[in-house]
């Protein structure tokens, strides 16, 4: 079940990334194009502030949409930090890395000092140990570990 939790977040934080980066090319096209008047194309008069609009509806679905990947993302940082609570601290890390953080393996083997097989290893160990356990053990022992800020955007890993 653990596992489950944390690959379904590892697809939220894909989609999270893609749903923060689309809002801020939107951001961006908003600021170019923030001239204002009408345009005449080809005899037409174009109503930029339509444009406008869907752009502002568009941002309002996806701050909804990251609103729900966030506390799917919040739900595997507490796995992640009763782990960690629980002595599992290097095999928390590991999969903080390649979960939430995205990292591949050889990134992870450097940034923990142990080979790409070493880490899968310890990864394997620890997600077996964690759903012995079960969320709802790890969800409580996480309690106080982790900030109320959002975590998924924090890249700083907090050992006891």
């Amino acid at each position: 079940m653990v596992r489950e939790i944390l690959e379904s977040a590892s697809e939220a934080e894909r989609q999270r990334r893609a749903v923060a980066e689309r809002m801020e090319s939107r951001r961006a096209m908003l600021d170019l194009h923030s001239g204002g008047g009408t345009t005449i194309s080809k005899g037409t008069i174009l109503d930029p502030m339509r444009r406008v609009d869907e752009l502002i509806d568009s941002n309002a679905a996806d701050s909804m949409l990251l609103e729900q990947l966030e506390a799917e993302l919040d739900e595997a940082w507490q796995m992640v930090g009763g782990m960690s609570v629980l002595g599992a601290d290097d095999g928390a890390q590991v999969c903080c890395r390649h979960y939430l953080w995205l990292e591949g393996w050889g990134e992870i083997a450097r940034g923990m000092g142990h080979t790409v097989d070493e880490c899968r290893s310890l990864m394997e160990m620890t997600m077996a140990w964690a759903d012995e356990i079960g969320p709802a053990r790890l969800r409580q022992a996480s309690l106080g570990k982790w900030s109320a800020v959002a975590p998924s955007r924090n890249r700083v890993w907090k050992s006891r």
